[in-house]
């Protein structure tokens, strides 16, 4: 719930049953030179306080809609997601 400066480098996130990454609470979470792809209900979801900073990854569906965002913040290659 308050995990700070955690960094996800080159790592595949597929297939999961319901998210590819799960970011909650008071974290703060980047991924980088990743790819998130083929999970089950959403690729990104980032609830709460969190916040997740996404650089240079792949995300399929596209970011838009591959990600949900019920609290917090996403950053995308630095800009907030709308």
């Amino acid at each position: 719930d308050r995990s700070r400066h955690v960094i996800l480098d080159r790592v595949r996130l597929i297939e999961n049953g319901r998210a590819g990454l799960a970011v909650s609470g008071n974290s703060l979470v980047g991924i980088r030179d990743s790819e998130i792809t083929g999970n089950r209900m959403t690729q990104v979801l980032n609830s709460e306080r969190a916040q997740t900073e996404i650089l240079s990854t792949q995300i399929s569906p596209a970011a838009e809609t591959g990600i949900r965002r019920t609290g917090g913040t996403v950053l995308i290659e630095g800009q907030p997601l709308k």
